[in-house]
């Protein structure tokens, strides 16, 4: 889902993409293309951002190739990430989930040659910090978007409902054996999904369980966690049957 949400984001941007599925794979297409610019997730299959990174400036100097530049992104943006970026290569990081603005910003900064258009901001509510995370957050949706439509948001909501019966069953999965590194991977990809799609109160569950599970100590506190989890997808689908709805009223 990731993949197809920052697919779109380029392509409104008039930008093409190859997508690779793992590090390997994208090790592979980096050394055997010339590309522009490298988004490269810091959490990947096989071989995370950072190895890969790594590895094609090691090529790139053994090539004498001219340097690409290498923008992670991380569902992390905690201290100190920066400088875990910069060590091993990369060149800058946006944190996610990544609004279509700060795409295009990234792209004029890295691709002076090839500026890439603004695009116009979308109305967003403004929220106290102590509020509720809400179900949805329509107004950011429309800026990972750049569109405001009900039916492109739906659209969004129904990819994310595609996806997240298999992360979902990666955790109870991980639950049930008590394997707490597998279950804080499956809540980093349930998380990174689920505040793409501007699912907030579900991607709050989802870090507070990755969390808890990094620290090894409390399975009841996971297990409470996980337990809120079928709620809140839950209401994630009722949004986007509401949205739904309002295609066929401005049909």
């Amino acid at each position: 889902m990731n993949r197809q949400v920052a697919t779109q984001q380029l392509a409104k941007l008039g930008f093409a993409c190859d997508l690779a599925e793992n590090g390997r794979a994208a090790l592979s297409l980096a050394t055997s293309d010339g590309y522009d610019l490298i988004l490269c997730d810091c959490q990947m299959p096989e071989m995370d951002g950072y190895d890969f990174t790594r590895s094609f400036r090691r090529w790139e100097r053994a090539q004498g190739q001219r340097r690409t530049p290498i923008i992670a992104l991380t569902a992390h943006a905690l201290q100190g990430d920066a400088e875990k970026c910069a060590d091993a290569g990369m060149d800058g990081y946006v944190s996610k989930p990544v609004k279509i603005a700060r795409i295009a910003e990234t792209l004029r900064t890295w691709l002076p040659g090839e500026p890439a258009p603004t695009p116009p901001a979308s109305g967003a509510r403004m929220e106290d910090e102590n509020d509720p995370a809400p179900d949805v957050d329509l107004g950011f949706l429309a800026q990972v978007l750049d569109d405001d439509a009900p039916a492109a948001m739906a659209g969004l909501l129904s990819l994310f409902a595609e996806h997240f019966e298999t992360t979902r069953a990666e955790l109870e999965d991980a639950i049930s054996a008590r394997d707490f590194e597998r279950a804080a991977e499956a809540a980093h990809a349930g998380k990174g999904m689920a505040r793409n799609a501007a699912a907030m109160a579900l991607g709050d569950a989802f870090a507070a369980i990755e969390e808890l599970a990094r620290k090894q100590t409390d399975w009841p506190a996971i297990v409470g966690r996980a337990c809120a989890i079928p709620s809140l997808f839950a209401a994630v689908l009722a949004e986007r049957d509401r949205l739904d709805s309002l295609i066929g009223t401005a049909r």
